[in-house]
């Protein structure tokens, strides 16, 4: 699916336009509301196959599993579903996201030449 992405031409008009895909891990689970259905010792694995993909692929990963994870009150970015974001969750990806595309595009709107491979590029 990333490689299909890359090649894909994104139909802006502008030739030559490749997009660059920026995967998303998934946000923790409350699993007090999910049960065994869903649980974050399963995404964790899920997160590592992505990892994985990512580095192959050489595209740039915002790792939101390990970010929340991390934070005592992650639950309370989540909706009542207990795997949904709610506004708080998504206002903290909005804010990722516009982190990760000041990473790829410098004031001017353009490219910045860079080797995403790096470990480091990757938030994990």
């Amino acid at each position: 699916m990333l490689q299909d992405t890359k090649n894909h031409n994104n139909r802006t008009g502008l030739n030559g336009c490749i997009p660059i895909p920026i995967v998303i891990a998934p946000m923790p689970v409350n699993e007090k509301v999910t049960g065994a259905s869903r649980t974050n010792n399963r995404l964790k694995q899920y997160v590592y196959v992505i990892k994985e993909a990512v580095k192959r692929h050489k595209c740039p990963m915002i790792n939101l599993f390990d970010i929340m994870i991390t934070k005592e009150d992650y639950i309370d970015y989540l909706a009542e579903d207990g795997f949904t974001m709610n506004q708080k969750g998504h206002d903290q990806l909005y804010d990722l996201v516009f982190m990760e595309l000041t990473k790829l595009i410098n004031y001017q709107g353009v490219l910045k030449d860079r080797d995403i491979t790096r470990e480091d590029e990757f938030r994990s």
